[in-house]
């Protein structure tokens, strides 16, 4: 049986993201450890070209965590038209967030000969991704949305601080000072990159940051209700409150009705993602749109480029968001 990346790292002592950083040339690794690793793959005669099945299936898999957030369904479909423009199927796969789950689909794609693995949401900064960083040294292997640190695996992701950055820089443009953030638990790049767009937005406008504006809530639409009412209950409330997707602003649309705040000429809602919910609530959701079918698409592109051993793509590529301007904000009143 070959030697893997998780091999080597075992017989080096170090970590499976240290081997990659080292072989992939990604990141400073001290001349001891080098040393061991290089040592390692002597002795376990590893390669650390990708093995390639001897046919190819024209099958790639697709592993994401569940239905529940609006953005993956349009991202899907992109990636499967595409992809079969190219003559490949897609088996889709949910993980349900279950890190184990997740393993037992991979070891069941790969058994399949599926051709490439495709991971799309994000995962928490501090996870157990060494299982990831390996398949990527033997599968081509993309994540969509997420970026393994440390590690050479390809990455697309949506400029997500850009597009915070934007909406807020609205709402300050609209007069709004008290400027609050809904946003999901900052252990996931997601969130924690509308973080930063949220606190440059602010500081770039001189307008002090209030910890008790960023509320920290599960990003579903009942997180955004209740992050709503605790930010209604303020000595000073906010005028305008930023949610880091579309469904926590829905939630905050909801509570605001259910306290007779009127939107927007009590309070104004940006939301993010563009899901078709946003344009089928009262008012309409001013939002930001991630463009899901066209990552869904570039997805394809870059999945199918390095299963033809094209590596002149770059590992990591960004996608460029849109502020969609709508009904749901509005200036402060005086």
């Amino acid at each position: 049986m070959s030697a893997t990346i998780s091999n080597v790292a075992s017989h080096a002592g170090t970590s499976v993201a240290t081997v990659s950083r080292y072989i992939n040339g990604t990141g400073r690794v001290s001349k001891a450890l080098s040393k061991a690793i290089e040592k390692a793959i002597r002795d376990l005669d590893y390669s650390p070209q990708r093995k390639r099945f001897q046919r190819s299936t024209k099958t790639i898999g697709l592993i994401f965590p569940d239905l529940d957030n609006l953005y993956y369904i349009p991202v899907i479909k992109g990636l499967e038209l595409r992809l079969a423009e190219y003559g490949f199927s897609l088996l889709i796969c949910s993980s349900e967030e279950d890190i184990k789950k997740e393993k037992r689909i991979i070891s069941n794609l790969t058994q399949r000969g599926v051709d490439g693995i495709v991971l799309l949401g994000t995962r928490p900064i501090s996870g157990n991704n060494q299982h990831i960083i390996a398949l990527s040294e033997v599968m081509p292997t993309l994540t969509i949305n997420d970026q393994i640190l440390g590690s050479s695996v390809h990455s697309l992701i949506v400029d997500e601080a850009e597009g915070a950055y934007a909406a807020v820089n609205y709402l300050i443009g609209l007069g709004h000072r008290l400027i609050a953030l809904i946003n999901g638990y900052m252990n996931y790049t997601t969130y924690r990159y509308k973080y930063i767009g949220y606190e440059k937005a602010l500081h770039d406008n001189d307008i002090p940051i209030v910890a008790d504006y960023h509320i920290i809530q599960d990003p579903h639409e009942l997180g955004g209700y209740k992050g709503a009412l605790n930010l209604f209950q303020q000595k000073s409330p906010p005028t305008a409150i930023f949610s880091a997707n579309d469904q926590i602003a829905i939630g905050v649309m909801k509570a605001a009705h259910e306290q007779r705040i009127r939107i927007p000429e009590d309070l104004s809602v940006i939301g993010f993602s563009n899901t078709p919910i946003s344009t089928a609530v009262y008012p309409e959701l001013t939002t930001v749109n991630q463009f899901p079918y066209k990552t869904g698409l570039k997805a394809a592109d870059v999945i199918v480029k390095l299963i033809q051993n094209k590596t002149n793509e770059q590992q990591l590529q960004t996608i460029g968001t849109e502020l969609v301007l709508r009904d749901s904000c509005g200036s402060p009143r005086a």
